[in-house]
């Protein structure tokens, strides 16, 4: 049988059902179906006799000692935000593995990534192969039109698609003697995947004059680390660079990004980055950034600080330290788009909110129930329950001011005091409040208060007391009204509740006095806790 008839046979019974297995683990795309397969030197195309597919590994034969171009088309393959990393894993003796490769040919999505400089590499051997191991997350400084730099933006941007799909992928490589090379594997993986396949692979991007970023794993140390050198990534940078480790097994202990700085003044992220890194001991974050990475993973730590990371719907305060320099302080949460009860054990600087975030306490009650929030100034207090309106839903980190009073042990009820036998109420508890009062929380789609019965308050909530009847008035509590910051805020915002329903249910105007429902002016007034209009 011909070398050429051989090739074509093996690449026909390479069309059965592999793409499916890429999802779940790692796969050669030496493996993928329908491959086509392209190799020059010095712009000649090596003809058929030259290569030789045999069960997924692929020998160019009689090679000369010049730049060898591959290039690799298949049927698409889903792959996700997190394979950024490409490897070319040969044998032995041909390869210069001192010069320079390069990334090319990445077709993702029908957007082709090309580019003709040198891509930043590690080197490693594993069972007598070279394990070469390109970064199209290198940033080179020296070309903004790099691989780097195209499939970064893209990769942020399908930062949470697992659907793209990779029709393509190449390099060229330098080849240091003549000879055959044996190509055993290649293909986009991220780091867990690559310290599955060799077992603590010790692998190195190194700082030079062109390529900024500094990451090393695997090894001895079981860690993913950014060297100390400081490193200026974007936010889109750090996102792909985060999701980029995949899931790391529990034998890695940390994950240094002490490191990273951003180019500019990006709002921090409304998402959590580090979801994947769960396994993970330690995670280490600049004392400088870290408000920009709101998590709910426990184990994040500030170097040189006491961090106590207090996580909603635990109670339980996160003490991660690393050193005494400095005291941090913080509360991250996921809030609704629109309004959101909070309290807090820290002290809280205003101006310091996320942006997308502001704060309203408790002003006023009247005696007909309509309840007035104003917007809170310059600090909210530790144990000051307020509302947190945010104009989208996201995950969110709230720092404390920075030299905040703290409560040491946050375990019971904060209270404003009653305006007219209502207050509201801010909750360390789980439980469901006591006393003889009727209570009332936000609903969960964050629109209105609703009588809340026999339902549990959770930690870092609060929620309206309403003493009216308890305390011997005899006043039926028929009518609540929310409005925030008097007549402009009640025309602004949508979150009013009658918390019973009544045909006949008094009138107020919007100054909250009762109004004669038989002779009403022109105005706009409330009756069952929405507006309306006599005209």
């Amino acid at each position: 049988m011909t070398r050429k008839l051989q090739f074509i046979l093996t690449a026909l019974l390479l069309m059965v059902g592999v793409t499916s297995a890429w999802a779940d683990d790692p796969v050669n795309l030496l493996s993928a179906t329908n491959l086509s397969i392209s190799a020059k030197q010095s712009g000649t195309e090596l003809d058929d006799s030259n290569k030789d597919l045999n069960k997924g590994t692929l020998t160019l034969k009689s090679l000369a000692a010049s730049e060898l171009t591959l290039k690799f088309d298949f049927d698409a393959i889903d792959i996700d935000a997190s394979k950024c990393y490409v490897i070319l894993e040969t044998n032995t003796g041909v390869i210069n593995t001192g010069g320079t490769f390069k990334a090319r040919n990445i077709t993702i999505d029908s957007y082709l990534f090309d580019s003709g400089n040198g891509a930043d590499k590690s080197t490693t051997t594993s069972s007598s192969h070279n394990v070469i191991l390109l970064n199209p997350m290198g940033k080179n400084a020296a070309t903004i039109s790099s691989v780097s730099t195209q499939m970064l933006a893209y990769y942020a941007s399908n930062i949470e698609n697992v659907e793209m799909k990779l029709t393509s992928i190449g390099f060229n490589v330098p080849i240091s003697s003549t000879g055959d090379l044996v190509i055993y594997r290649i293909g986009l993986y991220n780091i867990a995947e690559i310290e599955s396949l060799y077992s603590n692979p010790a692998m190195r991007f190194k700082n030079n004059n062109s390529h900024s970023l500094y990451l090393e794993f695997g090894g001895n140390a079981n860690q993913v680390k950014v060297n100390n050198n400081t490193i200026t990534l974007t936010h889109a940078e750090s996102a792909v660079f985060l999701k980029s480790m995949g899931s790391l097994p529990d034998t890695y202990t940390l994950v240094d990004v002490r490191g990273i700085t951003f180019s500019d003044t990006e709002a921090p992220f409304k998402k959590d980055m580090m979801t994947n890194l769960s396994n993970v001991n330690k995670i280490l974050v600049g004392t400088g950034v870290y408000n920009h990475f709101p998590t709910n993973n426990t184990n994040v730590y500030l170097l040189g600080s006491k961090h106590y990371a207090y996580k909603d719907g635990s109670l339980t305060v996160s003490n991660k330290q690393d050193g005494t320099t400095n005291t941090y302080y913080n509360y991250t949460r996921n809030f609704k788009a629109g309004y959101n009860s909070c309290v807090l054990p820290f002290d809280v600087t205003i101006s310091e909110l996320p942006t997308g975030l502001s704060a309203w306490v408790f002003g006023s009650a009247t005696t007909e129930g309509v309840v007035t929030f104003t917007p809170a100034s310059t600090t909210l207090s530790a144990g000051t329950p307020c509302i947190i309106k945010a104009d989208e839903a996201g995950l969110y980190l709230i720092p404390a001011a920075s030299t905040p009073n703290v409560i040491a042990f946050p375990t019971n009820y904060y209270a404003t005091s009653a305006s007219n036998n209502i207050k509201f109420v801010g909750s360390f508890v789980n439980e469901v409040p006591g006393g003889d009062c009727t209570n009332y929380g936000i609903t969960t789609d964050g629109t209105k208060f609703a009588k809340m019965a026999n339902t549990m308050t959770n930690y870092y909530r609060a929620f309206i007391s309403d003493q009216r009847t308890g305390s011997g008035t005899g006043y039926a509590p028929a009518y609540l009204n929310v409005n925030f910051g008097g007549i402009t805020g009640i025309s602004d915002i949508e979150m009013k509740q009658n918390v019973m329903e009544n045909d006949n249910a008094p009138i107020y105007n919007l100054n909250g006095v009762r109004m004669n429902a038989d002779n009403l002016p022109k105005g706009i007034y409330i009756k069952n806790g929405k507006k309306f209009v006599i005209k």
